[in-house]
């Protein structure tokens, strides 16, 4: 009678005791993963500036960006800056604002890669935001100016805190963010 009494109050115990570690175990890896994986629910900011030659024509854009990662697979980007056309002489042609909200929604493409691609689902443009499509596409992913086009970026934590985005032809921007806790 003892003995059945002793097993039936230790079997629950071992149970309970085992279904406890594989939950801490689970808990533990899934933090892990979110962490490394996607670990970045907190919005960033960076600065950037791109520069290009076409034929005889220079272009600059300096701006200024905000990236957060929203829930459902969803990101935020925005942006806001110059972009100016010079000519062989270095004399402006053109200058033009950019301020505008594009929202994607993305996939994973590699973990391991941390590849990501973005689809432009909504583009909120300002009232000052004036850049042209021609001047667009000399300085900005097509997804900032065209809705529904995809781009893929790399997007990985490069230090404790910045995020390091990146095209596969350079780096586009690092973006710095701040621990709450």
């Amino acid at each position: 009678m003892i003995k059945v009494k002793a097993a039936a109050i230790l079997l629950p115990l071992i149970l309970g005791t085992i279904m406890l570690i594989v939950y801490a175990i689970h808990t533990i890896f899934s933090a892990k993963n979110s962490i490394n994986d996607l670990a970045y629910n907190y919005g960033c900011r960076g600065n950037m500036l791109v520069e290009g030659i076409y034929n005889d024509k220079r272009v600059t854009m300096n701006a200024t960006i905000y990236f957060s990662f929203l829930d459902a697979n969803k990101i935020l980007y925005s942006i806001s800056g110059t972009a100016t056309l010079y000519n062989e002489k270095d004399q402006t042609v053109d200058k033009k604002t950019i301020q505008r909200n594009v929202y994607f929604n993305y996939k994973i493409e590699s973990r391991e890669q941390h590849t990501y691609t973005l689809t432009s689902k909504r583009i909120d443009i300002d009232g000052v935001d004036n850049i042209d499509k021609v001047l667009a596409s000399l300085v900005m992913f097509n997804s900032l100016f065209i809705l529904g086009h995809r781009d893929t970026l790399v997007i990985n934590k490069y230090t404790k805190n910045t995020i390091l985005i990146a095209n596969n032809q350079s780096p586009v921007v690092m973006c710095v963010y701040r621990y709450i806790f």
